[in-house]
């Protein structure tokens, strides 16, 4: 979260304590969902219920559910952010400084962005940090495989929601 008074930093250096911070998040979700499986594998053995038997299955798609719909609030909170602080009428309302410091010069009748908006030459630019931002989002449902089946991740239910 960024605070009120945050000063705005190098693009790489946002981007590299961003990467941390993934890093960081898809390890607990993927031990959360370590857990998750534990704990629905320890419930059917609990119940000796049959893998196959019909209430057994309807159980795993309502926790199923859950995992999807928590997927989903995860990556809207973080698009909701995004759109946040990337807003000028936010920016402004709540008295934040840039997220980024972005250099305007003019050269020879053209004008140059420092990073760049568009990168030429496959640099670092603002449009690649935003689109790589967005795949972290939904990257974070492929760290959990599925509870329904044996291999998998949520990313085709998570298409559907966005």
């Amino acid at each position: 979260e960024r605070k009120k008074g945050a000063k705005p930093v190098a693009m790489d250096e946002f981007d590299l304590k961003h990467k941390e911070q993934v890093g960081m998040k898809m390890m607990r979700m993927s031990d959360g969902g370590r857990e998750i499986h534990k704990f629905l594998k320890d419930s059917n053995e609990a119940l000796k219920v049959s893998k196959v038997a019909v209430n057994w299955k309807a159980y795993v798609d309502f926790v199923n559910n859950i995992v999807i719909e928590g997927f989903v609030s995860s990556i809207a909170v973080s698009l909701q952010y995004l759109c946040e602080i990337l807003d000028p009428l936010i920016i402004a309302k709540h008295e934040m400084l840039p997220l980024f410091d972005v250099k305007l010069e003019l050269s020879n009748q053209e004008i140059i962005f420092d990073p760049p908006f568009l990168s030429l030459n496959g640099g670092p630019s603002l449009r690649m940090t935003v689109d790589g931002w967005l795949k972290d989002f939904f990257a974070t449902v492929t760290c959990m495989q599925r509870l329904d089946v044996n291999a998998g991740d949520y990313l085709n239910e998570i298409r559907e929601h966005f």
